[in-house]
């Protein structure tokens, strides 16, 4: 590797570096301040930390969170993508808690096991940073626990920054000047932004009068919000994918259903087995469900490569629902075989998830290639319910 350099967020940044010049000036100013003695702030700094991502002969530099599981890593999707060269990163490393004026060595940090992007993504992610910006999220996954996660909103993210809270932002910026001297990996903050975010498109919201600079990509953005008790609590809201010199502000990717679908999605890879092959087909076409339904609305998917040598077949699924025991859901094989995933239980408990759900022993021995049925209805009128996702996995 004979360079390395913090990934750029923005196409404009090639000449507004020369531009930038020191962030002393910020509308909101940056802080060197690891470790932090406050209770509420230890948490938050140390899950940040900071990210290189490897491509040939080069890295980038940027910034991530632990969140909802030991072994998951939040951070941005440009850091794994190079337009120059055109390709997708080789690996990533994660070094948490990092506050150093030397690089890491590079065997230091935690290796990430693979890395989770939405789709749209891969289709822009050559366009500007304002069009691949709603898409512009990643959950890595590392075979071994990369620390304690940070309490996050899993679905409110873009609410909780539109309120009139303040926001924090944590990172490792390459140009920030600290003690007199630049680049450095020192971990800093953003802070005491009393702004309310804007939403842009989709899940891509804006923060003005903020500025930040390369190497807070992937950053974590918190929020403070206050509960129904009273008590105040920091959390999660989303992760820094744009930043722009010039007109003060920055972007914003907020957590929401998709999100953390990915980070589900992540979970499952983290769950299956390294070696063997792999394969999994999902149907992410959401609808709502009609209400005291008597029959069933359907989604399917299609699985074809496989042999009936299969060691394990697992379903995973989400509804958001009022009461999941108004569901009633089953799932056909290609051979015609029934079985029931869900049957009215539940009580009054919200939405349904399955996670890795082991169905193999149902179609021991059958042919696993051709289109699989799921079969779900709301039996009960006056709770709306939704079906989001299903997906199989088929292990050989």
């Amino acid at each position: 590797m004979n360079q390395q350099h913090s990934k750029p967020n923005w196409l404009l940044y090639a000449f507004l570096i020369a531009l930038y010049g020191s962030l002393t000036s910020m509308a909101r100013s940056q802080q060197a301040y690891y470790p932090s003695r406050s209770s509420e702030w230890q948490s938050v700094n140390h899950a940040t930390g900071y990210i290189e991502t490897y491509f040939d002969g080069s890295a980038y530099r940027g910034s991530g969170v632990v969140a909802r599981h030991p072994n998951l890593l939040y951070s941005c999707a440009h850091l794994t993508w190079d337009k120059e060269l055109g390709k997708w990163m080789t690996s990533m490393r994660f070094f948490r808690g990092l506050h150093s004026q030397t690089r890491p060595a590079k065997a230091s940090g935690a290796l990430m096991r693979g890395t989770r992007i939405f789709v749209g993504y891969n289709q822009v992610k050559s366009d500007t940073a304002r069009a691949a910006g709603k898409y512009d999220f990643t959950v890595s996954y590392s075979n071994t626990p990369l620390g304690t996660p940070v309490q996050y909103f899993p679905e409110m993210g873009g609410q909780r920054l539109s309120e009139a809270t303040t926001k924090e932002i944590i990172g490792y910026p390459s140009e920030i000047v600290h003690n007199g001297a630049q680049g450095y990996r020192y971990q800093h903050r953003i802070g005491s932004i009393a702004v309310q975010a804007v939403q842009l498109d989709g899940g891509l919201y804006s923060l003005a009068n903020t500025t930040s600079g390369p190497g807070m990509s992937g950053a974590p953005v918190f929020a403070w919000h206050q509960k129904s008790d009273g008590d105040w609590v920091l959390a999660l809201a989303g992760v820094h994918v744009i930043g722009n010199p010039i007109a003060k502000s920055i972007g914003i990717r907020a957590l929401d259903l998709a999100a953390d679908s990915l980070a589900s999605n992540a979970l499952d890879q983290l769950s299956l087995p390294e070696s063997g092959n792999v394969k999994m087909q999902t149907n992410r076409r959401r609808f709502q469900l009609t209400d005291g339904a008597r029959k069933f609305k359907k989604r399917t998917v299609t699985v074809r490569g496989l042999s009936t040598k299969v060691k394990s077949i697992r379903l995973s699924l989400t509804f958001n629902a009022k009461r999941k025991s108004d569901l009633d859901v089953i799932l056909r094989s290609p051979s015609g075989k029934m079985i029931w995933i869900w049957k009215g239980k539940g009580g009054n408990a919200k939405n349904l998830k399955i996670r890795n759900k082991e169905i193999s022993k149902f179609f021991r021995g059958k042919d696993p290639n051709g289109t699989w049925t799921l079969f779900m209805r709301d039996k009960k009128s006056k709770n709306r319910s939704f079906f989001n996702n299903f997906r199989l996995t088929f292990h050989q």
